[in-house]
């Protein structure tokens, strides 16, 4: 087994950051499950436990950040738990996902968030990530931005074409997790429609 790391994300405010290719997909049967993006993206990766946890560094924050951060960690647990729950991590303990807040032009390219994960290679088992967001959006583009940049911690290596998801990568309000986005995460866990869990061997 080997460790690799790689950036998976730089999100943006404006569109003109960044271009992004539309892919086609091909129409469902009535009453088939919301597609997913995942032929859109790089990989898709999956941490091997079922509770993640989140750390928050606010230093330097002109308020504190974590609020913003629970909304988000609120989102995705929504979609995702039991299956799979994100935790902010106890006391100064550091998290399986490190999140810090970053003053503004600190990003490369002008982004305001930004995600780098370490996995296993081949298995693609997470085992760590560093989201660093730009200290100085507002409180729902905080959250916004937080919830996209656990979307690339929880294992979503590229972004959805599709503007109204959550995994765009132009920053975009109201913060909101469509189906597409919970189908691709649910992929990476072998979770299906139901919530069960389907033993997948990755290996």
């Amino acid at each position: 087994m080997a460790l690799a790391a790689v950036t998976v994300s730089a999100l943006f405010l404006t569109t003109g950051e960044r271009t992004v290719s539309v892919a086609t997909c091909s129409e469902l049967p009535t009453g088939a499950m919301t597609a997913s993006y995942r032929s859109d993206i790089t990989a898709l990766r999956h941490w091997d436990k079922s509770v993640i946890t989140v750390s928050c560094d606010s230093t330097g924050a002109a308020h504190d950040m974590r609020p913003a951060l629970q909304r988000a960690i609120a989102l995705w647990n929504a979609r995702l738990s039991p299956a799979v729950t994100l935790e902010i991590a106890s006391g100064s303990t550091t998290g399986d996902i490190a999140l810090s807040f970053v003053p503004s032009g600190t990003l490369p390219g002008g982004a305001v968030g930004r995600t780098s994960v370490v996995f296993t290679d081949p298995e693609q088992i997470l085992m760590g990530a560093t989201v660093r967001v730009d200290r100085n959006l507002s409180d729902d583009m905080e959250t916004q931005v937080i919830a996209h940049e656990l979307g690339h911690a929880l294992g979503i290596d590229g972004h959805s074409a599709d503007p109204k998801d959550l995994m765009f990568p132009i920053a975009h309000l109201p913060a909101a997790i469509t189906a597409r986005d919970t189908n691709t995460v649910q992929q990476a866990y072998g979770i299906t429609a139901r919530g069960a869990v389907v033993v997948a061997n990755n290996r």
